[in-house]
C-alpha cells in the first residue's frame, strides 16, 4: 500500500471553524457524482520468477521496464524487490533497513523523476524526515543500492511526492491545519500553501489522510481521501480547488472526523496518476471489515480537470496499484500478495476517452 499515515490514535478535539464551509472539508463546492454502468476489470496474474519468496506487499511502482515491489521476506532485510515487466524475472533487491549508507528505516515510494536523464525512483522516509533518489537502472546494473539523499522534509511530514524533475511536494501537519510545501531537489523550500486549513492537523491528521499525487509537470495535485468519499484537486499555483464526491455523506464531514477510531468507513486507499488521468482505489467498506481483509475493490478514474470518468470493479481484492504510462497497463497487488495486470484500453474506449 502506498505509504501514507493512517494512524488511528489520540483524542479528538471538537473545535471546528466555519471557514472550511458547511458541506465540504476541502473549502470549496463539491460536485456529487454517481458511478454508473460499473464494468468488471479482467486481470491477468503476473508470475514473478526468481529471487526470494516475498510476502506482505505494501506498495508497487512501475519504473521504466521494471516493477518495484515493496515487500518483506525472511530471506532478506531489503525493502524493494525489482522484476522485469516483460517476463517477471527478478532483477535485484535494494535499500536495506538501517541507518547506514544506502539504508532507510521505512521508505515510501511516490513517483519517478529524471535527474540528468536517468529514471530514478523517488523515496521518502518519515522516520528520518528526508527524501531520497534511487538510481534503479544503476542499482540493477551494479547489483547494489545506489541511493542518494535529496534533502530534509518539513517536521511532521505525512506524505511526499514528485511534482516534476526539479520539484517535490511534502504534506505536513500544523496546529492550524494540514499544509503543503514545494521544495526543489536540493531540499530548499519554494513556497507553502494550505490543504486543509482551519482544522487542527495534529488532531485530525488520520481522518484527513489522503494519498497525494501530482500530474507530473503541471501544478495540479490530488488528494483521494481515506475517510471521506471524495477526491480533491488543487492547483498549487493559482489556489483553485475542486472536489468530486461519490456519496452525499461527504456533507457530514464534521461528524465523520469526530467519530471514534475504528468507527469510520474506508473509501480511497491508494491512487496513481498518468499524464491525463487519476486512478483511485475505492472500497466504501467499514473500517473493521477492511482491517480484517473483508472488502471489495473498485477503480475510479478522474481526469486532470477533476471530472469523474468511469468506475470499474476488480474481481480481486486489490490493495495497491501502479500504472505504466508507456503501455496503458494498470498493475495491482491483492490480499494474497499476487500481482495482476489490467489492460485499460477497453475501459477507456467504453468511456469514449481519447
Amino acid at each position: 500500500m502506498k505509504r501514507f499515515s493512517l494512524l488511528l490514535f489520540g483524542t479528538v478535539s471538537v473545535l471546528l471553524l466555519a471557514s472550511c464551509g458547511d458541506s465540504n472539508v476541502f473549502d470549496c463546492e463539491a460536485e456529487l457524482v454517481t458511478p454508473e454502468n460499473e464494468l468488471t476489470l479482467n486481470g491477468e496474474e503476473v508470475l514473478l520468477k526468481g529471487g526470494p519468496l516475498i510476502g506482505g506487499i505494501l506498495d508497487i511502482q512501475v519504473v521504466d521496464s521494471f516493477l518495484v515491489v515493496k515487500a518483506s521476506t525472511k530471506e532478506s532485510q531489503d525493502f524493494l524487490y525489482v522484476y522485469s515487466i516483460g517476463g517477471g524475472d527478478f532483477a535485484g533487491s535494494f535499500v536495506t533497513e538501517g541507518r547506514g549508507e544506502n539504508e532507510l528505516l521505512s521508505p515510501g515510494m511516490r513517483g519517478v523523476y529524471h535527474p540528468e536523464g536517468n529514471s530514478s525512483l523517488f523515496l521518502y522516509d518519515l522516520s528520518l524526515c528526508r527524501s531520497y533518489s534511487l538510481n534503479l537502472s544503476g542499482s540493477i546494473s551494479d547489483g547494489k543500492t545506489r541511493l542518494s539523499e535529496i534533502g530534509e522534509l518539513p517536521a511532521s511530514t505525512l506524505e511526499a511526492c514528485v511534482l516534476s524533475d526539479s520539484l517535490q511536494l511534502a504534506c505536513y501537519t500544523r496546529p492550524d491545519g494540514i499544509f503543503g510545501e514545494v521544495l526543489d531537489m536540493s531540499g530548499h523550500t519554494k513556497r507553502s500553501f494550505a490543504i486543509y486549513p482551519e482544522l487542527s492537523g495534529y488532531n485530525y491528521f488520520d481522518k484527513l489522510s489522503s494519498p497525494v499525487n501530482a500530474f507530473i509537470g503541471t501544478s495540479t495535485v490530488t488528494f483521494a481521501m481515506v475517510m471521506l468519499p471524495q477526491v480533491n484537486f488543487l492547483d498549487i499555483n493559482t489556489g483553485e480547488r475542486h472536489s468530486c464526491a461519490v456519496d452525499k455523506s461527504y456533507r457530514d464531514w464534521e461528524k465523520t472526523i469526530t467519530l471514534e477510531n475504528g468507527s469510520q468507513t474506508i473509501y480511497y486507499m491508494d491512487a496513481v496518476t498518468s499524464d491525463k488521468y487519476l486512478f483511485a482505489l475505492f472500497y466504501n467498506t467499514p473500517f473493521m471489515d477492511w482491517a480484517k481483509g473483508d472488502f471489495t475493490a473498485s477503480l475510479h478514474i478522474f481526469d486532470i480537470d477533476g471530472n469523474f470518468i468511469r468506475a470499474a470493479a476488480f474481481d480481486e481484492q486489490i490493495k495497491a496499484i501502479t500504472y505504466d504510462t508507456r503501455t496503458g497497463i494498470l498493475y495491482g497487488a491483492d490480499q494474497n500478495d499476487r500481482i495482476f495486470r489490467y489492460d485499460l484500453s477497453d475501459l477507456f474506449r467504453s468511456a469514449t476517452l481519447q
